[in-house]
């Protein structure tokens, strides 16, 4: 299927004075039209696979290098106390205080976090740990990447490519997809990149590697709506 940007770059090389429709096209839909190429045109669906939910993603499936007791996924919303989401493991199975340990795992929180979103109001999720004595969250793209390296599987993908602010629709493959390859995981996913007059959502390729980087490889735009603010 044509892009708006070919159909509007053959019009103008075949009649140059189509630059003033180009230009108030532009004025009207907003800078980011017909910029950026639709890479999902050239994709073979059949590749991807559907995504699970964030809150889905089966947390035994984490490996960490060094092996842990607990991983429990939390979210928080607003000002509310954390959430528990999902948990594997047992809490504090090698602690030599189980008690201590206990309550310092219910106290555990973190400054900021991954999957963020709920605007206009804000909401983030968390992974709370426990490693015999050793109690702690891990909630950032430094933090995880140390924690995972080597990222060898798809739930350790999701969770890197979340801290950057990404996201995905659940067994959706164009709004969230996935192919596994040799050097890693190619991932569809969407982000909120514009948040007043317009409201713009965009469609990311990216790729993850084993080290836990996030590249992308292509970008289009997928929703924009003018007049309006989240």
């Amino acid at each position: 299927m044509p892009t708006l940007r070919s159909v509007l770059a053959a019009g103008v090389a075949a009649n140059p004075a189509a630059f003033v429709l180009v230009s108030a096209l532009v004025s009207v839909l907003g800078p980011s039209a017909g910029c950026v190429e639709e890479f999902s045109d050239d994709i073979d669906w059949t590749d991807y696979q559907g995504l699970p939910a964030l809150e889905d993603i089966d947390l035994a499936a984490l490996t960490p290098a060094a092996p842990v007791d607990f991983i429990e996924l939390r979210a928080v919303y607003g000002e509310s106390p954390p959430e528990s989401v999902a948990a594997t493991g047992e809490p504090c199975a090698g602690a030599s205080d189980p008690d201590a340990c206990t309550a310092a795992l219910a106290a555990l929180t973190a400054p900021w976090g991954f999957d963020r979103g709920c605007e206009p109001g804000f909401c983030y999720k968390y992974l709370a740990v426990t490693r015999g004595d050793e109690v702690f969250a891990v909630y950032d793209r430094a933090g995880l990447a140390a924690w995972l390296a080597p990222v060898d599987t798809l739930e350790e993908a999701l969770l890197m490519v979340s801290t950057e602010g990404f996201y995905w629709v659940r067994d959706t493959p164009m709004d969230g997809g996935v192919r596994a390859r040799e050097d890693g995981y190619e991932l569809i996913v969407v982000r909120l990149e514009g948040d007043c007059d317009p409201i713009e959502t965009w469609r990311y390729l990216l790729h993850v590697d084993r080290a836990g980087a996030v590249t992308e490889r292509a970008r289009e735009l997928r929703t924009q709506e003018y007049g309006a603010c989240i």
